[in-house]
């Protein structure tokens, strides 16, 4: 077995198994969360990426400073193999990010997931979902995201958590994607938006130990190495290497990756916050 990469934000701890999915094992130590992935799922703050091990014979997880404990058996890293999740980038040319942003939308409306929350970006997507369950689902995340963005935020929070298919609820996706746009506009700006962030954070928390990690670590700014690429490759990237982030995004857990993006897309495009300068480079 070769150890690729560990997580920033993986704490050391002798951790239980939570939950297994295909190229993924789920542990808990305490109140942490830690993923046991295989490379095609990347990087990732809370991952530990690994190559050439079976996951369905892993029983038990050791984290300690510099090595990593399966089923008894140590490997250790190199200072090297410590995945960054936080958001590092530099010389933003906000011009470049929101003519890209144009292009992301596009994919989205285009290639994403049938069911997943582009119809906020195109109506005409609503075609897709057609039973009543569906429906009653487009009506409340299309109502909760009016509400966010026109100022009131804490009942659009509460329309949307929980709400939608899959181990993370659509709605729990765009809060997630939401907290990371307010965090790179906070970055690229100099604005704080860490009352907002808080605020909205504080709201969007429920009972799913996988919505909580991920809305947890967007509100931190963190984020798994998918979408930091795409977030890299709209600031400075050309055209085909965005379509290539997208469809590495779009792959993720059924419609989540899609939905996240909505949420992130909707935010840096909306009056969330105060100033949005034009043509500059901002150094960071």
């Amino acid at each position: 077995m070769r150890l690729l990469s560990i997580g920033d934000r993986v704490h050391p701890g002798a951790y239980k198994i939570h939950s297994r999915f295909d190229r993924v094992v789920n542990f808990t130590y305490g109140g942490y969360f830690v993923s046991l992935v295989e490379k095609e799922i990347g990087g990732g703050p809370l991952n530990i990426v690994i190559k050439d091990v079976n996951l369905n014979g892993v029983r038990d997880l050791e984290v300690d400073r510099g090595s990593v404990v399966l089923n008894k058996r140590r490997f250790y890293s190199e200072n090297d193999l410590y995945y960054r999740s936080d958001m590092d980038f530099e010389h933003l040319c906000v011009e470049t990010f929101y003519q890209n942003l144009t292009i992301l939308e596009r994919l989205l409306i285009e290639t994403s997931h049938p069911k997943s929350l582009a119809f906020l970006l195109d109506e005409r997507r609503i075609e897709y979902l057609r039973s009543g369950f569906e429906r009653a689902f487009v009506k409340q995340i299309t109502g909760g995201v009016q509400k966010i963005y026109n100022g009131n935020i804490i009942n659009g929070v509460e329309m949307l958590k929980g709400c939608g298919f899959g181990l993370t609820p659509s709605g729990d996706d765009f809060l997630s994607g939401l907290l990371i746009g307010l965090n790179l506009i906070q970055m690229m700006f100099g604005e704080n938006l860490s009352g907002l962030i808080d605020t909205i954070y504080d709201a969007a928390r429920g009972g799913n130990i996988f919505s909580n990690t991920f809305l947890y670590l967007a509100k931190e700014g963190q984020l798994f190495e998918r979408f930091k690429k795409l977030i890299a490759v709209l600031i400075y990237g050309e055209d085909n290497e965005i379509l290539q982030c997208t469809e590495s995004l779009f792959s993720v857990g059924g419609s989540s990756g899609a939905d996240l993006v909505v949420g992130f897309l909707m935010t840096v495009q909306s009056e969330l916050h105060d100033s949005r300068p034009q043509g500059t480079e901002i150094q960071t």
